[in-house]
């Protein structure tokens, strides 16, 4: 588990990534359905969503490690707990 510093966190980037996550996952329809009419796209598709996915994954870990303990949440929780 890694050990939160004595820094500031800058909770502005989070808009960035969530609009990417969300840009992302909205994208899902249209180039799932692409990649349908066009097998040769497939792999390429497949391989965007597990990176998407494992990023969100992540970006949560992250945020019950070094977020929500700063809210007031339950301390030590993981992923894994709820």
């Amino acid at each position: 588990m890694t050990t939160p510093g004595h820094y500031r966190t800058e909770t502005l980037d989070m808009i960035a990534v969530h609009r990417a996550l969300l840009g992302s996952l909205d994208a899902a329809p249209t180039l799932v359905a692409k990649a349908i009419e066009d097998p040769e796209r497939t792999d390429a598709v497949g391989s965007f969503f597990e990176n998407v996915l494992e990023f969100l994954h992540v970006h949560h870990a992250g945020e019950d490690e070094l977020i929500y303990p700063r809210l007031g949440g339950e301390q030590g929780r993981t992923g894994e707990d709820r």
